[in-house]
């Protein structure tokens, strides 16, 4: 068999994909980031009677994808149902959502800021409740991964006979009201499919896994493969250097700085991401990325994650030292002093003040 034969079904899959997107005639946006979803170019959109573009960054690795839809002023969009998953971020606007039909039907408000959860197979409508401005959502999903799985469109977009929202409906189940519990391994997790605004959310917890001054909430979103979080770092701070799968979207909510990117072994190659408030990118798999905060005000970012793709993933080393694990997080005390020193001078041209203390570099 010649590398051709053995390469062209993977090929096949991404080309059923980027058929589909061809065909929706809608702004497809590539690279390593988008510097800011708010203003990110749209069109119009027949299969949901609004505006809309695909996002398609280098880390997704057609696990994830990332939907713009714009909705008009009072306004809603076309009724939808599909196989794959949804996460949504309300970029900017307010209105509701309406789930399943007859006796399972549910509807509820959202506004700027908000995240919920869209099950798969679902009817949904999506509806803008403001006269005066378009409403943006950002929807992070797994339907590259389905056209790589299933590779025709009447089994993602036509699917009869199986509806998720009538096995998980309940009164409850987008109820603001939720349950906060913290894990064995120290992760809080807030038990809800309906987050009213992520940026003023103040249950996140103190999290020093990811670096002094760090604070974290996790959302498992119950009956789904997708789950998110929230991390917060204060100012003049940075987090430890981590990898993970591929897929974890990373939307900038408050705060100013700068990423870096780069693979073991390849540490004098890193890139460097700068990113604000809407700033979205996506590590790619196995790449070392690491956030650091040059502002006065904390920096608070959401992750959409495609699935659970931390699983399977030792975050230490074995506990007497013999036959290491592969390292998926570099602690201070092990990092390029460069990265350190890099960050000094950045907060000093700034005149922004430098809390990593000395003692946050001491071995233990």
């Amino acid at each position: 068999m010649t590398e051709d034969r053995i390469a062209s079904p993977r090929r096949q899959y991404d080309i059923q994909y980027r058929a589909f997107q061809e065909r929706e005639g809608i702004p497809v946006h590539r690279g390593l980031f988008l510097d800011d979803v708010r203003t990110a170019a749209v069109d119009d959109w027949d299969r949901t009677g609004g505006r809309g573009a695909f996002v398609n960054l280098d880390g997704m690795e057609s696990v994830t994808d990332v939907q713009l839809h714009e909705i008009p002023a009072a306004s809603e969009l076309e009724p939808q149902r599909h196989l794959h998953e949804a996460l949504v971020y309300v970029v900017a606007g307010r209105g509701f959502t309406t789930l399943g039909i007859g006796a399972t039907e549910t509807t509820f408000e959202w506004d700027d800021g908000a995240v919920f959860y869209l099950p798969h197979n679902t009817p949904y409508r999506l509806s803008n409740a403001d006269r005066n401005r378009p409403a943006r959502l950002m929807l992070t999903t797994t339907l590259p991964l389905y056209y790589n799985l299933f590779r025709t469109d009447e089994a993602i977009w036509n699917l009869e006979g199986y509806d998720q929202w009538s096995l998980v409906s309940d009164e409850n189940y987008y109820s603001r009201v939720a349950e906060l519990a913290t894990a064995d391994d120290t992760r809080t997790y807030w038990d809800s499919n309906f987050i009213p605004d992520a940026t003023g959310f103040d249950q996140l917890a103190s999290w020093s896994l990811r670096g002094a001054g760090n604070k974290s909430v996790f959302f498992p979103f119950r009956h789904s493969a997708m789950d998110s979080h929230i991390s917060e770092f204060q100012s003049g701070m940075y987090k430890k250097a981590h990898r993970h799968l591929s897929g974890a979207n990373l939307l900038i909510l408050t705060g100013e700085g700068y990423s870096l990117l780069w693979r073991e072994g390849d540490e004098d190659a890193r890139t460097r991401v700068d990113w604000s408030p809407y700033s979205l990118f996506t590590p790619p798999t196995m790449t070392f990325h690491q956030h650091f905060n040059t502002s006065t005000e904390p920096a608070r970012y959401v992750v959409f994650h495609g699935a659970q793709q931390h699983l399977g993933l030792q975050l230490y080393r074995s506990s007497d030292g013999a036959d290491p694990l592969p390292v998926h997080q570099i602690e201070f005390h092990e990092e390029d002093p460069d990265i350190r020193e890099t960050f000094r001078a950045e907060l000093s041209a700034r005149g922004v003040e430098n809390r990593m203390t000395d003692d946050l570099f001491e071995a233990p």
